[in-house]
């Protein structure tokens, strides 16, 4: 539990230090009508429900045979909780184009449910879009999360752990690679 925490502030950390030195673009993204415009940008949309106030992490490698994720390749946003389901947006440095993904939906332990709507993946003017079961079809999920409609999370600690996430599926990583 003490590593967990550590490793948590280590990356809240790490999160705050790439907000502040790349706050501009992370603004634009922040905008609903935000689209690919140049052949260079990779953009994850998110259409999500959270009640309460939380954090979403995005992992990524752009080398299909890494099998794990480095805590320096990362982007992150605050979601707010609220009643309406909102999009975010997780907008790539020019140039990088995952070819493995791994969402980490909460820091927040009290965060016992969220709905996932929608997820697009953009690249050059390309768009991938799942929605619901075809979510359980793209991604493994953690022992964290369960779901019976793919669109409703389930958050749980499991032996006093945290770490609600998702990893691309083989399938998943084969469509970033076309995209």
């Amino acid at each position: 539990m003490k590593n967990i925490v550590i490793l948590i502030s280590v990356v809240c950390l790490i999160s705050c230090k790439k907000e502040i030195t790349t706050n501009h673009s992370r603004e634009e993204a922040n905008e609903p009508n935000v689209s690919v415009h140049n052949k260079e940008m990779f953009i994850i949309k998110m259409n999500v429900k959270y009640l309460k106030n939380d954090r979403i992490w995005v992992f990524y490698t752009e080398d299909i045979k890494q099998d794990f994720f480095s805590i320096e390749t990362f982007l992150s946003k605050p979601v707010k909780g609220k009643e309406d389901p909102q999009w975010i947006f997780f907008k790539f440095p020019l140039g990088v184009f995952p070819e493995r993904i791994k969402i980490l939906f909460s820091n927040n332990e009290k965060q016992n449910e969220i709905r996932i709507n929608e997820i697009q993946y953009s690249k050059n003017n390309k768009t991938l879009k799942m929605e619901g079961e075809r979510l359980a079809n793209y991604f493994n999920f953690s022992k964290f999360i369960s779901t019976s409609d793919g669109y409703q999370f389930v958050l749980k600690i499991v032996d006093s752990v945290y770490d609600p996430n998702i990893v691309s599926s083989s399938q998943l990583d084969t469509e970033l690679i076309k995209l």
